[in-house]
């Protein structure tokens, strides 16, 4: 089985653009229309993304087996449909159009720390780009942790038709110690770090967790929780999702003032952090089970250069 990363982005750039083209003359309604087509060619031929479809929504229905449903072709194309209408709202989003969403959210005094920063971790459920927009929105930088040469072409796109949006991006290397010290001063002038952790970085030697996640041991990164403990600032998990037509719902509640790892009990330390946010990710696909977009085999992991602890410490 490939990395995630080595699976082959398959937006091109004039479709894209054509995308954008649309949106912008024709409105919301009448793209969303013409997205069905589009996704249904996308699910045809995906077969990768189909079986990791099928796989998590069956998992989650094991998991959860009187409020989801055994998964059917129709549900993994209504879970392909779901990312294609978030990549549609993203198109608007990057454009700083967010007057044309309506937006609830819950916990955002957390942001209001007078002048402390924190780290942000999120996950591929719903829109991190939402949740990037309101923050800026409301005035509050947010220095976003990233790996962009996956989808090369739509980020380099994105940066074309909103130059200032990819200002405060970090590209994380194994033993950066540069960008870390660098994050760290971004938390002491009171702002926010953001970064993803259900997904492993595709670079440097891999620290992985297994832990469990709907009902079957899932490789998880430590990297955030290392970059946490570097940090030394509190943490919150984060998330900003669609309720309904054009609707997000965003949210931020604490998981730790301080995550501390101790060289002696650090795999137990870990799942002290851990746990918690695969529970809340857990509640998450739940609620919304067509809006976590890992499209490949989440629970597959075979790499030698990985350092890995066991499920639950």
């Amino acid at each position: 089985m490939s990395h995630w990363s080595e699976i082959p982005e398959r937006g091109k750039a004039l479709p894209l653009k054509l995308g954008f083209f649309i949106l912008n003359l024709l409105g919301y309604t009448l793209s969303v229309i013409l997205l069905v087509p589009v996704m249904a060619y996308f699910f045809a031929t995906g077969g990768v993304s189909r079986r990791a479809s099928r796989q998590y929504l069956t998992r989650l229905h094991e998991t959860f087996p009187d409020r989801i449903p055994r998964p059917t072709l129709w549900h993994c194309f209504l879970h392909h449909f779901s990312f294609g209408l978030n990549v549609l709202d993203r198109m608007w989003i990057w454009q700083g159009k967010l007057k044309k969403f309506q937006f609830e959210s819950k916990g955002s005094h957390h942001l209001n720390r007078n002048g402390v920063g924190a780290l942000v971790i999120g996950s591929h459920f719903g829109s991190f780009d939402a949740l990037r927009s309101l923050a800026q929105k409301g005035g509050f930088r947010m220095n976003v942790v990233m790996y962009r040469a996956h989808a090369r072409v739509f980020n380099q796109l994105m940066q074309e038709i909103s130059p200032e949006s990819n200002l405060h991006i970090y590209e994380l290397a194994e033993s950066d110690m540069n960008a870390v010290f660098e994050l760290k001063e971004r938390i002491e002038l009171g702002e926010m770090v953001a970064i993803l952790g259900d997904r492993l970085p595709p670079i440097g030697k891999q620290r992985v967790k297994m832990l469990p996640f709907l009902g079957h041991p899932a490789p998880l990164p430590q990297n955030p929780w290392v970059l946490a403990h570097l940090l030394e600032c509190p943490v919150y998990f984060t998330c900003a999702y669609r309720t309904g037509y054009r609707k997000y719902f965003a949210f931020m509640v604490p998981i730790a003032e301080r995550v501390v790892l101790p060289r002696k009990n650090r795999d137990g330390a870990l799942d002290t952090y851990m746990i918690p946010y695969l529970k809340q990710l857990e509640t998450l696909c739940l609620e919304k089970p067509y809006q976590w977009f890992n499209f490949y085999d989440f629970w597959h992991f075979q790499d030698s250069s990985s350092t890995t602890t066991s499920e639950g410490g």
